[in-house]
């Protein structure tokens, strides 16, 4: 089996950046840079790491990937997406070359931790990730969105795999790094990137893959072993529409309520009627301001 041994996190900062200026930005993905990166950051130099130039999603990928290794870490990012996953089947906009999608196989532990606010948990990770990257009026949307005053700025996709037992995690991340830089039709209204975000972004996604790995890997074994601390608590610094009056959708049937916050479930809090719901995410889609 392979080992990993994942340092703890220490402070994040953008004054290491060996790469600088917009094509350094843009430079291509490599797994040998990504690797040197994570091992400056305190990860073993013995993670697994597969670039791709296309995939249909990095998600796809490692899941249909066989494993001899049940318990093997896998981080795999690709240049371009063909069929980019969102919840509910939503597809993800994945244009080449200017935006990171990755995803990372995680074992899960035996003996059946209850894995329904690990999404929140990994939301946050990345929102403290950019905050300390230097990037500005970071705010969450339950229950994947990751987002600033400006828009949409990424995601969070999580997939549970049960075969072979006791089965894994397959964790995808889509964080627009210069979409805006990309001539044509654009996706959706409401998006933006990171270079917009932090006008004095130089990072390069190599860099920046790093980073999202160890962020992930910290939360998940803290996790693991139950060390995360108030959910509640750590949500509401970031979340987007509490206080808000939404319209959505919950078992097929639009809505409107008062968005109250997050439970110690990961459960959306709404106040429908004078009643409170609380709402899982495998139930709730389309929340809107």
């Amino acid at each position: 089996m392979l080992f990993i041994q994942w340092a703890r996190l220490g402070t994040l900062s953008a004054s290491s950046n060996k790469t600088s200026g917009r094509a350094g930005i843009l430079a291509p993905l490599n797994a040998d840079i990504i690797r040197g990166f994570l091992v400056e950051q305190g990860v073993d130099q013995g993670c697994r790491v597969d670039i791709l130039s296309s995939v249909t999603s990095t998600n796809d990928y490692l899941s249909e990937r066989e494993y001899k290794d049940p318990g093997e870490i896998v981080i795999c990012a690709a240049e371009q997406q063909t069929r980019g996953k969102g919840r509910f089947g939503h597809q993800w906009w994945s244009p080449p070359g200017v935006n990171l999608y990755l995803s990372m196989r995680w074992p899960l532990q035996p003996g059946g931790r209850q894995y329904e606010t690990l999404g929140l948990w990994l939301l946050i990770a990345i929102a403290r990730l950019l905050e300390s990257l230097g990037v500005a009026g970071i705010r969450l949307k339950w229950p994947n969105d990751i987002c600033t005053g400006h828009g949409k700025l990424g995601g969070v996709l999580i997939e549970r795999k049960s075969s072979p037992p006791p089965g894994c995690l397959i964790i995808g991340v889509g964080l627009d790094v210069a979409m805006s830089l990309v001539g044509g039709p654009q996706k959706e209204s409401g998006w933006t990137d990171l270079i917009s975000a932090h006008p004095d972004w130089k990072i390069c996604r190599n860099e920046l893959a790093a980073h999202v790995v160890r962020s992930l890997s910290d939360i998940l074994i803290g996790f693991e072993s139950d060390r995360l601390g108030d959910l509640s608590c750590a949500w509401s610094k970031y979340d987007l529409i509490r206080h808000r009056n939404v319209r959505f959708i919950c078992r097929d049937r639009g809505m409107t309520g008062v968005v109250q916050g997050v439970d110690v479930q990961g459960r959306i809090i709404m106040r429908v009627n004078g009643e409170e719901l609380h709402l899982h995410s495998a139930h709730v889609r389309e929340i809107r301001l």
